[in-house]
């Protein structure tokens, strides 16, 4: 009567360790889940992967960066949105700008504007790119993320 009696308790404790177990494998795959940072992109709800064009990231640094930056003016006026700002909205007239600007102020109000606003400082000519180098430029520019953005990839 006595076996009987400790193989039920030894049941017990078997089975009130296997409960003890899985209730502390459950607690603790809550607190590593609740302790992984979680990234939450607020400026891009719902953002999908963005492809950064490497080539015109390069070029932006090499020829654009000294005086622009996308999201700040510095010595020029900040890139992000160009192509929606003035006589940019067509990239022929944002093509002419950026491999002779000297010729192209006095074709547009908004080139003069921009002279004076930046205290008759123009922007140096870069006839040395080629078309195909200007529109990685503005991939770049178009299709980067903002700063504070999770959602990216390059290629």
């Amino acid at each position: 009567m006595n076996q009987v009696k400790y193989l039920g308790y030894a049941s017990l404790l078997i089975l009130f360790f296997a409960f003890a177990a899985l209730i502390f494998e459950k607690i603790s795959s809550t607190e590593s889940r609740s302790a992984k940072p979680m990234t939450v992109d607020f400026l891009q709800p719902n953002a999908k992967p963005v492809t950064i064009n490497s080539e015109g990231k390069k070029i932006f640094q090499n020829n654009c960066q000294t005086c622009h930056a996308l999201d700040k003016t510095i010595t020029g006026p900040a890139l992000r949105g160009v192509e929606n700002r003035g006589p940019w909205t067509d990239r022929k007239n944002l093509m002419m700008w950026i491999k002779n600007p000297a010729t192209t102020i006095n074709k547009f109000q908004y080139t003069k504007d921009l002279v004076e606003q930046f205290g008759g400082q123009i922007m140096p000519s870069f006839s040395h790119l080629t078309d195909k180098q200007i529109e990685n430029i503005f991939d770049y520019i178009t299709n980067s993320p903002v700063q504070g953005s999770m959602a990216i990839a390059v290629n």
